[in-house]
């Protein structure tokens, strides 16, 4: 639901361009504005997975982030917390 949500006010609402954006409002032309959203959605959901995982910030210009992994960083997290958390 709010993934939902989330898609319809970036496809109606946010001004600012970005490639998710772009291909949403062309899908919405193709197929129409309610399955676009969902696809959206789901597409924002993929993204945000992938962000968890490699806790790299969203850019919207599609670029890969210029921080530093935490592996890359030296931040182990079993030497950290002493626990490992597997995704």
């Amino acid at each position: 639901m709010h993934l939902i949500t989330a898609a319809t006010v970036l496809l109606c609402r946010i001004e600012i361009e970005s490639r998710l954006r772009t291909w949403g409002l062309e899908l919405a032309q193709r197929v129409g504005f309610l399955k676009a959203r969902v696809a959206v959605a789901r597409k924002l959901a993929v993204i945000m997975l992938g962000m968890w995982k490699s806790g790299s910030p969203f850019r919207a210009d599609g670029e890969p982030s210029l921080f530093l992994q935490q592996e890359e960083a030296g931040l182990d997290p079993v030497l950290i917390s002493g626990t490992q958390i597997s995704l």
